[in-house]
């Protein structure tokens, strides 16, 4: 996911088993994240899904 340059563009990332957002796991595990950007000029939330194992 990416941002053209003419627009104004938020990421976030959501961590499903840790209900938190922005936040780097402190173990290793398989998770659930869900990438998040939103696009203010147009108004478009993009999601994309993935499963991860996150090693420290």
């Amino acid at each position: 996911m990416s941002c053209q340059s003419e627009y104004t563009c938020y990421y976030a990332i959501y961590i499903k088993e840790m209900e938190e957002y922005n936040k780097l796991p402190e173990e290793d595990n398989f998770y659930h994240i869900y990438a998040l950007v939103y696009i203010l000029q147009t108004h478009q939330l993009h999601i994309e899904e993935y499963n991860y194992h996150y090693k420290i």
